[in-house]
């Protein structure tokens, strides 16, 4: 193992703490990579019973949202994190003002290490996003706000 190779080790390596990553399995035509750390910031777990909505991250009831008359809400269609662009640094799949169509890919839900592509269930212009990029989001919460 080279020293250009331990400089692409350490690469993965800061992405995976910079992703929140524990464990990470890399495999090509050089051979096999498999990267662990003893833990990561975050840990999600189920709970139990039900109980009032509340943020995970921030541990406070979520304010009312305020939707304009005649604006459709497009919902989370299952729980996990909510990325708005395909990778880091690429260009957000919308934007507030932006015109999507029916079917258009608006964002990705990352569920049991799965890229989930959310598409719009309307066509319209994007009034408002309520969830922040790598937030968790919770299945049926609203994630963007469209006029059509």
């Amino acid at each position: 193992m080279g020293e250009e190779d331990l400089k692409e080790i350490k690469k993965v390596f800061k992405f995976m703490v910079k992703e929140d990553l524990v464990e990470l399995d890399i495999q090509d035509q050089a051979g096999k990579l498999k990267l662990r750390r003893k833990e990561a910031k975050t840990q999600y777990y189920a709970p139990l019973s039900p109980a009032p909505a509340v943020s995970p991250v921030l541990n406070k009831v979520p304010l009312e949202i305020n939707i304009p008359a005649g604006a459709v809400k497009v919902n989370a269609p299952l729980g996990g994190v909510f990325y708005r662009s395909p990778a880091p640094g690429a260009a957000s799949f919308v934007s507030v003002g932006d015109d999507i169509k029916k079917g258009q890919t608006i964002c990705i839900i990352e569920a049991m290490k799965m890229m989930n592509e959310i598409q719009s269930e309307t066509s319209g212009k994007v009034i408002k996003i309520l969830v922040e990029n790598a937030q968790r989001v919770d299945s049926n919460q609203p994630l963007i706000l469209v006029m059509p």
